[in-house]
């Protein structure tokens, strides 16, 4: 993966809620239906966090983003649940 690919999807996650959560609960999709491309290395470093960190992590920056009045990328609700 190119820098700008690394810069694209960091990007994506502090931006996309949806696609954060997605990429908390199912990284492989997440990636693939973003059109990203990662090694396999990557795609296991992605995987091989820690997830109850990661959805802290999300939960602190959908809170900061909701009291700045930020009003970015919606996804139906129901989407948004991490399985």
């Amino acid at each position: 993966m190119s820098r700008s690919e690394i810069q694209r999807l960091i990007g994506k996650a502090l931006i996309d809620e949806w696609f954060r959560r997605r990429l908390i609960s199912d990284p492989e999709e997440a990636i693939r239906s973003s059109g990203l491309q990662l090694s396999e290395a990557e795609m296991e470093a992605l995987k091989g966090r820690d997830r109850a960190q990661a959805e802290t992590i999300a939960s602190e920056l959908d809170r900061r983003l909701q009291t700045s009045g930020w009003d970015g990328p919606r996804r139906p609700v129901s989407s948004l649940r991490c399985q």
